[in-house]
């Protein structure tokens, strides 16, 4: 019984930072459109705390720099939305920023990544 709690927390875990950050990208594109949907609306906003807590949880298991970037991009969405900033721009800007972070995060994660890969590569290589 404990192992499938602990499987069901790792997939949690694992699937909850994506699934979240593309909520919020959805939620933004429509709310550009000025469609509100309140249930998208409602998993959208999230507290700081639940973002830490999957965090350090991350950091835990040892997850990659996959993992962790969905949460940059909601910490980041988070911080907008909280500030005024949100109030005094226009919905395009908003969305375009967005989709600027979004994109910054990716190409970060795959230099990250690669960087780390390559790492990896060379120890492996040079063992054999």
């Amino acid at each position: 019984m404990q192992n499938r709690k602990y499987k069901l927390y790792l997939l949690v875990i694992k699937y909850y930072p994506t699934t979240l950050a593309l909520i919020y990208l959805i939620n933004t594109i429509l709310l550009y459109f000025e469609i509100y949907i309140s249930i998208i609306s409602w998993f959208a906003y999230t507290s700081f705390l639940v973002l830490l807590v999957f965090y350090i949880s991350s950091i835990i298991f040892q997850f990659c720099i996959w993992h962790r970037l969905p949460l940059y991009y909601i910490l980041f969405c988070n911080i907008i939305n909280l500030t005024t900033l949100s109030t005094y721009l226009s919905p395009s800007c908003i969305l375009g920023l967005n989709i600027i972070i979004f994109g910054f995060l990716i190409l970060l994660g795959a230099y990250l990544k690669n960087k780390y890969n390559e790492k990896v590569r060379s120890i492996k290589d040079n063992s054999t």
